[in-house]
């Protein structure tokens, strides 16, 4: 009797110990893929902001700048199912031509892309106003989790859903302050952010259905 009490014991501390050292693992790795998907996220945005300069001043035949700016749904431990939002941005500058030919700026959020004329016709460029900031402004008026388990002789039936409203205005403003242009992108039902998102919401569930016999129970 003193043997199988021992036994039991020993299995027991085995059982928690895997628990707990398993819980710690599955962190580690959830905050090793967090950071390898952040990397690889800010290089393809630094990349695609160069593409999308080269190409634009190779259209317009003169200088071009091009900034990228993208709201992606992050892989989170906290929140496994929609994640966290995260913030990507690249910039690049490309001249082609002379230094005298009159180029172009354009910004590209999330997948709207938008050209701002700073040329206030001052016949010196240098007066013309500069994009300084970029201002953002975040509005989360929804956003909820529920987890659900329903018991039956036979399973286990869980239930995890998870959803969010939000919506983010940009507002760029020159050196004074005073603004120059603003616009409003809310994240869609795929989980995208545009400006026709706005006002909608993003969410997703996931079941898992334990089976087991009650005949293993009455065993047990």
């Amino acid at each position: 009797m003193v043997s199988i009490m021992k036994f039991n014991l020993r299995k027991a501390q085995a059982v928690t110990e895997m628990a707990i050292f398993g819980s710690i693992i599955l962190l580690i790795l959830g905050v090793f893929f967090s950071y390898i998907q952040k990397m690889n996220e800010e290089q393809y945005v630094a990349q695609e902001s160069f593409r999308h300069a080269l190409a634009k001043a190779y259209d317009v035949q003169a200088s071009a700048g091009y900034t990228v700016l993208e709201e992606r749904r992050s892989v989170s431990v906290s929140s496994p199912l929609i994640g966290d939002r995260s913030r990507y941005s690249g910039s690049a500058a490309v001249l082609w031509g002379t230094e005298e030919d009159a180029g172009g700026s354009w910004y590209k959020i999330n997948e709207e892309e938008y050209e701002i004329d700073l040329d206030d016709g001052d016949d010196d460029p240098d007066n013309n106003p500069k994009i300084e900031n970029i201002d953002t402004a975040v509005n989360t008026p929804s956003i909820g989790n529920q987890k659900t388990i329903n018991y039956s002789p036979n399973k286990v039936d869980t239930q995890l859903s998870a959803s969010v409203q939000e919506s983010i205005t940009y507002t760029f403003r020159d050196e004074s302050g005073k603004e120059l242009f603003s616009t409003t992108h809310g994240i869609g039902p795929d989980g995208s952010y545009s400006e026709s998102n706005v006002g909608s919401t993003y969410s997703k569930d996931r079941r898992w259905v334990s089976s087991h016999s009650q005949d293993q129970d009455d065993q047990d």
